[in-house]
């Protein structure tokens, strides 16, 4: 009679498996005297990565100085601050979509809470006010 397999042995050849490979590749580059290739490798790699996170920094905060034209603006949008009098449009540049928006239509003006950083059942780490598309005040929980 044949032998079920259960999940439990997937697991164990997997955990052997994820053990195992790294010890053997280090026998075979330690025996190799591969170590300078392997680190030059990682060394390149690590320099292109930040040199890439850099050249998108760089781009986004020239998009910004040609959209919105002033240092100072362009310098809180990239820090991620929310100021009283920021547009409905610096906002998003600063923060994204919101994940929610409450709208509130009074007599005389619009009012909307921007929602950031969803916690759970109608549990945000972060309301934006905004009147008429300016931010008038938040609340962070974070």
């Amino acid at each position: 009679m044949g032998r079920r397999s259960s999940k439990g042995d997937g697991a164990l050849v997997i955990a052997a498996v994820v053990l195992i490979a790294p010890v053997f590749a280090y026998k075979k580059i330690t025996e190799a005297g591969a170590w300078p290739i392997v680190i030059g490798i990682g060394a390149v790699i690590l320099v292109g990565y930040v040199a890439i996170k850099e050249l998108s920094r760089l781009s986004r905060q020239s998009e910004l100085m040609r959209k919105y034209g002033d240092i100072q603006v362009v310098k809180k949008i990239m820090s991620r601050v929310i100021w009283d009098g920021m547009s409905a449009e610096q906002l998003i540049d600063a923060l994204g979509k919101p994940a929610a928006k409450d709208h509130k239509y009074l007599k005389t003006k619009t009012r909307e809470v921007w929602k950031y950083y969803h916690q759970g059942s109608n549990r945000f780490g972060l309301r934006v006010t905004l009147d008429e598309g300016v931010v008038k005040g938040w609340d962070s929980k974070r």
